[in-house]
Parts: structure tokens; sequence; C-alpha cells
């Protein structure tokens, strides 16, 4: 997998994704929580495949959960140099026998969900 790398703020982002969220988290009436300080600063990745890591991830728990609450939450370590990411959601979860399967290379949970690819190192 090749990166474009480039900076770019990591707040503005946060904010688009939970933009572009929102309408999903709605849909099974879920409450979307964003926490991401506004100085959080800036990122040097391949900003496209941030964002659609980060909108995978929603999108399975507003799939998954309904009538709950999403949170994404995003904050510095205190080295300063990484970032922390985590959605955490009141879905069904998975089974222990799906937890094996989860980061096995291109495999898929849940075939009805969207496919978040993991291609070996």
């Amino acid at each position: 997998m090749e990166f474009d790398l480039e900076p770019f703020d990591v707040f503005q982002m946060i904010k688009d994704v939970s933009t572009m969220v929102q309408p999903l988290a709605e849909k099974n009436r879920n409450r979307l929580e964003v926490a991401c300080p506004g100085d959080v600063g800036e990122m040097v990745c391949d900003l496209t495949k941030v964002r659609r890591a980060r909108l995978n991830l929603l999108s399975t728990a507003c799939k998954f959960t309904e009538n709950g609450r999403i949170t994404l939450s995003v904050r510095r370590s205190a080295e300063k140099d990484q970032l922390e990411f985590a959605v955490a959601d009141q879905g069904i979860g998975m089974s222990p026998e799906q937890v094996d399967r989860v980061f096995d290379a291109f495999t898929q949970v849940d075939s009805s969900a969207p496919a978040i690819i993991v291609e070996p190192a």
C-alpha cells in the first residue's frame, strides 16, 4: 500500500468525518459524540486513508448500534508525537470467533458491514 504523505489539521478532519457520519448515526437513533481538542494539531499521513479508516469504524458502529451512543475520541500522547483515535459504541459486539478472525488479511467479520481491508505487511 502506498501513502501520499501530507500534513493536515486533525481537528478539521475529525469535524469533516463526524459531519459525514451524523446521518448514519441518526438512522438508528444513535447519538454521535466527538471528543477532540481544537488544538490537537497536525498529523503527517495520508489524509484519504486516515479519513477512510475513521469512516469505516464509525459507520460500522452506527450500523450495529441502535438507540445508543457512539463516541469518537482523539488525544495526543504525552510524548506529543503520537495520536490516539478511539471509537466506542453500545452495539452488539463480536463473538470470540469473530475477534480471532478480524485482523486476518482480507477478512470481514460480517459481510454486510462496510469493508475494512487489512493487507499483509
